[in-house]
C-alpha cells in the first residue's frame, strides 16, 4: 500500500489541504473506497507508509554509510539525501498540511517515535554497544528529536537551512553520540 499512500501524500500537496474525502484519495491511488479502508483504518493512517517508508529508507542509507566515517557526517550525508531536503518546498507544505489537523500530526508523530528503535539500533552498532543500552536508546532519540525538529524548524521559517539546522540540532547531543560506552 506504499504506492497508494504516496499518490495520497502527492494529492494532499496538489491540493494544498487534508481536507479531502476517502472517495477522493482512493480514486487517485487507483484503489477502492473498500481496499482503502482495508489498508488504512482511518483516513490519516494513509500517511502513515510513506512515513515510515522514508524514515527507514534514511536508517538504511546511514547504515550503509562507510564505517570510518564520523557518525555526524553520516547524519549529515543521509539527511541531505532526505526528501524533506530534496524537495524542500513539498516538504514544507506537507508538514503544514499535516500539522492543520491533529489525528494527521499524531500519525505522523507515531511513525516518527516508532523510528527510534531502528536509530538506536544503527548507532549501537556504529559505537559497538548493546543495542537495547540506554545510551543507544538516548541516541536513537536523540537523532529522531534532530529529525524532526529540523523539519519543523525548517518548514516554519524558509530562511533556515535544513542541514545546518540539523546539524545544530545534533551538537546538542554531541556528547552523547560520540561518548564512550
Amino acid at each position: 500500500m506504499l504506492d497508494a499512500s504516496r499518490a495520497t501524500v502527492e494529492l494532499l500537496i496538489q491540493h494544498r489541504t487534508s481536507d479531502l474525502s476517502i472517495k477522493e484519495m482512493a480514486a487517485h491511488a487507483g484503489i477502492s473506497e473498500r481496499t482503502f479502508y482495508r489498508y488504512f483504518p482511518r483516513k490519516e493512517d494513509v500517511v502513515r507508509p510513506f512515513f515510515q517508508s522514508g524514515l527507514r529508507r534514511i536508517v538504511t542509507n546511514f547504515n550503509a554509510r562507510p564505517e570510518y566515517e564520523s557518525i555526524l557526517d553520516s547524519l549529515r550525508a543521509v539527511w541531505s539525501d532526505a526528501w524533506p531536503v530534496q524537495d524542500a518546498e513539498a516538504s514544507r507544505l506537507l508538514f503544514h498540511i499535516l500539522e492543520s489537523q491533529d489525528s494527521y500530526r499524531a500519525v505522523r508523530l507515531q511513525v516518527v517515535i516508532d523510528s527510534e528503535l531502528l536509530w538506536a539500533e544503527a548507532i549501537a552498532r556504529r559505537l559497538g554497544i548493546d543495542a537495547h543500552s540506554r545510551q543507544a536508546m538516548f541516541a536513537g532519540a536523540a537523532v529522531v528529536t534532530a529529525f524532526r525538529m529540523a523539519w519543523q524548524a525548517f518548514s516554519l521559517d524558509r530562511s533556515l537551512d535544513p542541514i545546518e539546522t540539523l546539524m545544530a540540532n545534533v551538537d546538542i547531543f554531541k556528547e552523547i553520540l560520540l561518548a564512550p560506552a
